[in-house]
């Protein structure tokens, strides 16, 4: 029997926007109250050691106050997928989840806060040898402006985000929207129960200035 993942909260917005210190103040409010409550670190540059300055880490003080997740996990010449951190956050908030607490997800690297939180297929992204070459091939052939409309045909909201110029991203493009229009739905966990809080922070000067972040 699968276990119902910790509830979460999310915390999302750019580097020095506060993430860290809600998170931990958040934190320590549920323990105050007898909750576990932990958190996960969702930031591609954290889980490299060593690489301290200008990733706004949470420091060792406060990692002693409040278990974090996602930091220091690699060397930094070793290559970690977002794959590896899904993996990673899941099995920490499952077994939180068995404890009775609460997950908070904080950073701001927002492909890997959906990664946990929105059913992205991290598992399996597709490298099909053979359909890259048929894609590379009609790419010659026809130019790049007949791959980007096929590929907008097909995949319109992978196509919105892909620069449609650069005939290496219509290509990967192209692949990925040849294997998704295939592949099962993708069974996202935080749906099957858990409940997701989402808070997104904003620089100050953006919030005085009334902008948006």
């Amino acid at each position: 029997m699968t276990a119902t993942p910790a509830p979460l909260v999310v915390i999302g917005g750019p580097t020095a926007t506060g993430k860290t210190g809600l998170a931990i103040a958040l934190a320590e409010g549920l323990h105050a109250r007898g909750i576990p409550a932990e958190i996960v670190s969702a930031d591609s540059r954290q889980v490299y050691r060593g690489l301290d300055i200008g990733t706004a880490k949470a420091t060792s003080a406060e990692r002693a106050r409040v278990v974090h997740h996602g930091i220091d996990l690699v060397e930094p010449d070793v290559a970690y997928s977002v794959a590896e951190f899904r993996a990673h956050a899941l099995a920490a908030l499952a077994s939180l989840g068995e404890r009775g607490g609460v997950g908070i997800l904080a950073g701001g690297t927002g492909f890997w806060l959906r990664a946990v939180t929105a059913g992205i297929d991290t598992d399996a992204l597709p490298h099909d040898a053979a359909v890259r070459a048929a894609i590379e091939d009609r790419l010659a052939r026809d130019g790049v402006e007949a791959s980007a409309e096929a590929l907008t045909a097909l995949a319109p909201t992978l196509a919105a985000g892909t620069d449609l110029r650069n005939p290496r991203r219509v290509a990967r493009a192209l692949e990925i929207g040849r294997f998704r229009a295939f592949a099962e739905p993708i069974e996202d966990r935080f749906q099957q129960g858990a409940r997701v809080s989402r808070l997104s922070l904003r620089p100050p000067q953006l919030r005085q200035a009334g902008g948006r972040a």
